[in-house]
């Protein structure tokens, strides 16, 4: 068995992912909602029996999610290409409310160009004026993590701990994309 900080963690992580609040998982596994929020915390030493219950309800429920990339995605997405001038794609991040897109070179990603891209450039002492006209491949950084459409949501809301972006491919092209706000 897991350290209890361990299992607690995981047990926390595994019920968020799976759109769970502490009440569901509890009713779903049929214990109290405060053995849950007390052995999330750290504060309860559970039972073989009651962590089997808890287990057995979070895999029912993640069998039971069938959401995947195609269905979570944002499908034609808004990207930048590498060539074109920063400053028509601060106008349509603009526009669109988008604070980053992905940078793709004939329908494949290369890249991301970020809101922060932009502000890193402005406090090492560059102008605005002279950003908007540089070409995206100058500021760009890393393209955002790329998946197949049957990925799964919970690898989805993996990887969306550490990037603001997952990109759907198809044979290598950009076909969704899929961010935080589209897991719920």
């Amino acid at each position: 068995m897991l350290p209890l900080p361990d299992l607690a963690i995981q047990l926390r992580r595994r019920r968020a992912v799976a759109g769970l609040t502490q009440a569901q998982l509890a009713g779903a596994a049929r214990v109290s909602q405060s053995l849950v929020a007390k052995l999330e915390r750290g504060r309860l030493n559970p039972s073989y029996e009651t962590v089997r219950l808890l287990v057995t309800a979070l895999e029912e429920r993640e069998r039971g999610d069938d959401a995947d990339a195609a269905a979570l995605m944002r499908p034609q997405p808004v990207a930048a290409s590498p060539g074109e001038k920063v400053g028509g794609v601060l106008e349509r991040m603009k526009r669109g409310g988008y604070s980053q897109l992905p940078v793709v070179d004939d329908g494949t990603p290369v890249g991301s160009i970020a809101e922060r891209h932009v502000l890193e450039q402005l406090e090492q002492g560059q102008t605005l004026e002279a950003l908007r006209r540089r070409p995206v491949r100058e500021l760009m950084g890393a393209s955002f993590p790329t998946v197949d459409a049957a990925t799964p949501r919970r690898v989805l809301v993996e990887l969306l701990r550490d990037h603001d972006a997952v990109l759907v491919v198809r044979q290598g092209r950009l076909v969704g994309v899929v961010t935080k706000s589209d897991l719920w």
